[in-house]
């Protein structure tokens, strides 16, 4: 088989036989327990599995993800383009590699799942066009599940221990890429790619209400409206409203945000991260001489982590671990500035790009 990652997973994932969303899946299970008892195997959960397709859109856009990630990896590690030549030893790889990366035990166990599946897929596609299939993977997925039972089943606590150590640990590209995601919380999506239209060394922001043809009785209104909205959200201090809305403030006020850039998150939505001023210009010079700052292989970035985690004597926790260092200095921070615990969790889970103060709660654990 030929072509891009993404392209040959979206080939295979588009078999009649895998994509049966519409088609009852009770039904399918049903006959391929009875396949299976017939040949003399076991009718567990993970055979009857391999032998039915995708009945639904969520599943079959996380499986199609899966499986793009994997032939991605085999090409960048193993030199491996071909789908067909990958073996149950590049499964057992692969599955340990993300192990390796930080993944925990129920993600891994969903990869799991998803390999399980293009196995499937790889042998109807080899079976229509070549009559068989010389590879299986049987014994890799058994190794894979093996290694992702194995993991802890609890949260641990994912902060490094020493984050500067682990930083000055990693050298180039790599260390500049930890610094913004300990400064900036950013996830490591969000610092991928950093455009010169991101950087934000000074803006002047007009916070002034201007009423135009608004009378001051739609103004009160729009500002109850939004402290309405903010009160069910919670993820902004209410008692900063009227500053944010720009009620009673008659003045023009200049807000300087040097070393500052701004990142789109989940759901598109855009946030402004503050960096120090080292950290900045470093990022500024890069996107300055090269047109963009950009991240490369994040597979090689996380290798990197781990390897500078255990040169510095710490448990390595993924590039994430440097994001629970973040929500856990910056809301030390706040509250020490004098804020009350639930406005500085207002302020850190804004800062994060969370939607619900609650998912920011799990990173001060």
């Amino acid at each position: 088989m030929r072509g891009s990652p993404l392209g040959l997973a979206e080939y295979l994932i588009k078999q009649p036989e895998i994509n049966k969303i519409g088609h009852s899946k009770h039904t399918a299970k049903q006959a391929a327990r009875r396949e299976l008892h017939q040949a003399g195997q076991s009718a567990s959960w993970s055979n009857v599995a391999q032998k039915i397709g995708i009945y639904s859109h969520k599943t079959l856009k996380t499986y199609r993800e899966i499986w793009t990630d994997y032939l991605k990896w085999s090409r960048d590690y193993e030199k491996i383009k071909d789908p067909e030549k990958l073996t149950s030893e590049h499964v057992k790889k692969y599955i340990q590699f993300k192990a390796d990366s930080g993944l925990k035990r129920q993600t891994l166990r969903q990869h799991c799942a998803a390999l399980a599946k293009m196995d499937f897929a790889l042998t109807i596609f080899c079976q229509k066009i070549r009559g068989g299939r010389d590879i299986e993977w049987s014994q890799g997925l058994k190794a894979a599940r093996e290694i992702a039972n194995a993991l802890d089943k609890s949260d641990p606590h994912r902060a490094y221990t020493q984050p500067e150590k682990l930083i000055n640990a990693l050298d180039g590209k790599y260390k500049l890429a930890a610094k913004l995601q300990l400064e900036g919380g950013l996830r490591i999506r969000e610092m991928a790619l950093i455009k010169p239209g991101q950087l934000k060394e000074k803006e002047i922001k007009n916070t002034g209400a201007r009423r135009g043809n608004i009378s001051r009785s739609k103004i009160k209104d729009i500002y109850d409206n939004v402290k309405q909205w903010v009160q069910e959200k919670g993820n902004l201090i209410v008692s900063k409203i009227k500053e944010k809305c720009g009620i009673k403030v008659n003045k023009a006020r200049q807000d300087k945000k040097e070393n500052t850039i701004k990142v789109r998150g989940k759901g598109g939505k855009f946030r402004d991260i503050k960096l120090s001023k080292e950290t900045y210009q470093q990022l500024k010079n890069i996107v300055k001489n090269e047109g963009a700052w950009a991240l490369g292989n994040k597979d090689k970035y996380r290798e990197a982590l781990k390897k500078a985690a255990e040169r510095t004597g710490q448990e390595y926790t993924g590039s994430h671990g440097l994001r629970w260092n973040f929500a856990q200095t910056k809301m030390g921070e706040v509250q020490a500035a004098g804020a009350s615990f639930e406005q500085a969790l207002a302020v850190v889970s804004a800062e994060m790009g969370h939607n619900r103060a609650e998912i920011t709660m799990h990173y001060l654990r």
